[in-house]
């Protein structure tokens, strides 16, 4: 069971990490005048498509993890249930991080600071919604007993 939140957690600091470092990678090439994408056309499209994309990524990620969640039998043993919500919470965060590479995709031909709001809010929902015991206890709907195994098996 450790095993399950030690990888969900270095999941989570992948998909979250990933974006920045990109856009950082990124920030430094155009600043340093090495990169230059920006496209008077193409731009303006990609950060409309972008930004109205943030409002259906985060939509979908809920809803999608809430179907997949609702499915998980009450029955199921605690290993299960969070092998379940591994798998879950990686397609949760998938969802979030491909919207956040597409703005960084809109800043390079962009340049707009509005696009690195965009992501810097996806960024925040992807935190927001990090792997913690109170949250997969949440998510999961665990019974007391369960939250109690899983609090100690994350702290031993």
């Amino acid at each position: 069971m450790k095993d399950i939140y030690t990888s969900l957690n270095l999941i989570f600091v992948a998909f979250l990490i990933g974006p920045l470092f990109v856009i950082g990678v990124f920030m430094f090439l155009m600043q340093s005048g090495q990169l230059t994408m920006q496209d008077e056309t193409l731009g303006p499209l990609l950060m409309y498509i972008g930004l109205g994309y943030i409002p259906l990524a985060i939509f979908l990620s809920n809803y999608l993890s809430k179907a997949r969640l609702e499915k998980i039998p009450k029955d199921s043993s605690l290993l299960q249930k969070m092998e379940k919500y591994r798998e879950t919470a990686i397609l949760r965060m998938a969802l979030i991080e491909g919207s956040t590479f597409l703005l960084i995709i809109a800043y390079l031909f962009s340049g707009n600071m509005m696009v690195l709001a965009g992501i810097g809010l996806l960024l925040a929902f992807q935190w927001l919604n990090r792997p913690t015991v109170e949250k997969i206890s949440s998510d999961l709907s665990l019974f007391s007993e369960e939250q109690e195994e899983l609090r100690k098996a994350v702290t031993t």
